[in-house]
C-alpha cells in the first residue's frame, strides 16, 4: 500500500488517477468504495478539503463504516493543527465539533476503539464550556 501511495506524488497525479477510477468503474457504489483510498491520497498531499470530498462521497454508499468515520475524524483533527484562534475562532470551533461528532460516531458503531474514547474526551475538552447542550 505505502508503494502505490507514493506513486501519487502530486495533486494532479491524484487527479488524473481519480478520473481512471471514474472512466473505469461506471457502478456508482463500486466507484465510490475507491474513493476511501482516493481520500488518503489527498490526505497525504495535505489537500483536507479534497480528502474530506472523496470520504464524504465514500459515506454516501458506506454510511456506518467506523474506519470511514474514524478518517474523517482525523483529517479534520489535522485541520485544527494548522487553525489558529487568530485566524477565525469560528472556524476552528466548527471543525473541533465535525470532527469530536465523526469520532462519536465510529465509537457509537465501534466500541471497541478505546483510543477513540480519549480523542472524544480531550475534543470535549477543548470546547467552551459555555455551550453545555452539546455535552449533553
Amino acid at each position: 500500500m505505502r508503494i502505490f501511495l507514493e506513486m501519487f506524488r502530486s495533486k494532479k497525479d491524484i487527479d488524473r488517477h481519480v478520473q481512471d477510477l471514474e472512466d473505469k468503474f461506471r457502478d456508482h457504489t463500486e466507484r465510490y468504495l475507491k474513493y476511501n483510498t482516493v481520500a488518503k491520497l489527498y490526505f497525504n498531499l495535505g489537500e483536507v478539503d479534497l480528502a474530506l470530498k472523496y470520504l464524504d462521497k465514500l459515506l454516501e454508499v458506506r454510511g456506518t463504516s467506523a474506519h470511514a468515520f474514524k478518517f474523517r475524524g482525523q483529517i479534520l483533527e489535522k485541520s485544527l493543527e494548522k487553525t489558529t484562534t487568530q485566524d477565525n475562532p469560528e472556524a476552528l470551533y466548527s471543525k473541533r465539533l465535525a470532527a469530536l461528532e465523526a469520532f462519536k460516531t465510529t465509537f457509537e458503531l465501534d466500541q471497541s476503539q478505546k483510543e477513540v474514547l480519549l480523542k472524544i474526551c480531550n475534543l470535549y475538552h477543548q470546547l467552551p464550556v459555555d455551550n453545555i447542550d452539546i455535552v449533553q
